[in-house]
């Protein structure tokens, strides 16, 4: 069996995070596909909301002191415990604590393939010791990496954007395998989208074998292949041009909650809009009060939205299912102003047949396709986010949804987004871009395991080594305060002040000598 270990520094189990989101989709469709995974995370997670974490994972994840470990769909989730802090301030300690597993795990697991999406120090030391041991290693860009990453120790990158690739990987000279994102949208339309499509693909293959068989040329296979198109027309889609609601999802400053409550400003004095309800779905508790007070203008003034234009808002809480509010929605509105690397939520909208409004972002173009309305953004509100639009800021939002509730509905740029956007087809390239890798059999190396118990004994030895640091310094405090003994005992002999600091130098220069023991981040 091909056995699989994924490394993660942030938890895997965090619902709040897009990018893992992917990680949990991507390790799924390794294991459907019969691997045996271990995953290696730690507790590091976006809040501290419980809610915000997977329900297979939250109450040991919430309430566990030390290690621990569980399965959890057929994978063997290994966890590491951290504080409540940002990934950039994981504690030397925690990064030795997570890094000190690995070897254990390569020694009773014996994996032939190690896999990580993280670009932090402690990741990197992971993948050197994977190379260490003759290990294939892959790491996955979901996001743009660390700035000092340059994808040393990597045998493969996978990426799941194509602008992705264009900014991190070959700006370092390096090539990326092309896989698309790891997001499974669920709505109603996807059930006939993967019928449509499964009967596409069976009938292209049965007209390959045609071609293989009569063995005539490409061109015949090309006209072959446009009489299999998918009649797009003919499956069935819900009547989204009679819904009447516009949403917004996770209302605050950095999606753009300001340019949402100015259109709303603006359209409620335009009668186009009567028959409209405007709505946002809540991510944390009470996350559209708390930004709005957020909230000033160019003078400086706060609660800059009136109370008649926030009454006009429908506010649902965390407790709405975000599916039965696609469901009634006409337009999704997504006007965020912070760097994105993937839209679940977006993708999400499109299985629903809902097309969305939102920033002019090249990953966001290149995942939603035509399914979208694309509009610029002022960069005076990227810079200030806290800043509310002015009516010209505004205008080409208002524009944008205008033109999208008065024209016909095109349900084809929906079907041709999601098929962009396959994500049986990213599993499918995965596998594949997988499968030289694994078939080298590294855990099947008969050296793996003496190198890994030399890899064990040097974290041994490192601990007897802090330990023998530690009694040198507290023999050098011991030292110290005998020093201080004897300068005092000097000091009252001699009260000149050339005396006096021809002793402070001397005791300068001892302390100057021993600098404080410290271990390096790995």
């Amino acid at each position: 069996m091909k056995k699989i270990l994924w490394i993660s520094t942030c938890c895997v189990h965090d619902l709040a995070s897009e990018s893992m989101l992917q990680v949990r989709n991507m390790i799924a469709s390794l294991a459907d596909r019969s691997a045996s995974l271990v995953c290696l995370s730690s507790t590091i997670r976006s809040n501290n909301d419980p809610n915000s974490l997977h329900p297979a994972a939250r109450e040991l994840i919430t309430h566990s002191a030390n290690k621990f470990q569980f399965a959890d769909g057929g994978v063997q989730y290994i966890y590491t415990i951290t504080g409540q802090h940002p990934l950039a301030n994981m504690t030397t300690l925690e990064q030795s604590q997570f890094y000190n597993e690995m070897t254990p795990i390569i020694c009773g697991f014996k994996p032939d393939v190690v896999i990580t999406s993280s670009s932090d120090i402690v990741s990197m030391a992971c993948l050197n010791l994977a190379k260490h041991l003759d290990i294939p290693t892959v790491f996955v860009l979901l996001e743009p990496p660390a700035r000092e990453f340059n994808f040393a120790d990597v045998d493969l990158i996978v990426s799941s954007s194509e602008s992705l690739t264009n900014d991190y990987v070959i700006a370092h000279g390096k090539k990326a395998l092309q896989v698309g994102p790891f997001v499974c949208p669920n709505g109603p339309i996807m059930g006939a989208y993967l019928q449509a499509k499964h009967q596409h693909m069976q009938a292209l293959r049965q007209m390959q074998e045609q071609e293989q068989e009569q063995e005539q040329k490409q061109e015949q296979l090309s006209h072959l292949q446009s009489k299999a198109s998918i009649d797009w027309g003919s499956l069935p889609f819900p009547n989204v041009a009679q819904r009447s609601l516009v949403l917004m999802v996770s209302p605050n400053v950095e999606h753009g909650l300001g340019i949402f409550l100015s259109m709303v400003q603006t359209c409620s004095q335009d009668p186009l809009f009567q028959n409209y309800e405007f709505a946002v779905l809540e991510t944390e508790e009470n996350q559209f009060l708390l930004n709005i007070n957020s909230y000033t203008n160019k003078q400086q003034e706060l609660n800059v939205f009136t109370q008649e234009t926030i009454s006009k808002v429908k506010v649902f809480g965390m407790g709405h299912d975000i599916n039965d509010l696609l469901a009634k929605s006409r337009v999704l509105i997504m006007p965020t102003l912070s760097l994105v690397s993937n839209s679940s939520l977006g993708l999400q909208s499109l299985s629903h047949g809902v097309p969305i409004i939102t920033t002019s972002q090249n990953i966001l173009k290149e995942q939603l396709k035509d399914a979208a309305t694309y509009v610029d953004v002022d960069q005076e509100l990227i810079d200030n986010l806290y800043l509310a639009p002015e009516p010209k800021q505004v205008s080409p939002w208002v524009e944008a949804l205008k033109n999208e509730l008065l024209n016909d509905f095109d349900r084809n740029r929906i079907w041709l987004a999601l098929e962009h956007s396959d994500f049986i087809g990213s599993c499918r390239r995965l596998a594949l871009g997988l499968k030289p890798l694994l078939a080298k059999r590294a855990g099947d190396n008969p050296q793996l395991l003496r190198l890994g118990t030399f890899s064990l004994r040097a974290i041994i030895q490192s601990e007897i080594e802090a330990q023998k640091r530690e009694a040198q310094r507290v023999a050098n405090l011991a030292t110290e305060s005998q020093t201080l003994d004897e300068d005092n005992k000097e000091l009252s002999k001699a009260m000149d002040t050339s005396s006096y600091n021809s002793l402070t130098n001397k005791r300068k220069q001892a302390y100057s000598t021993q600098a404080p023991n410290s271990l390096s981040a790995l």
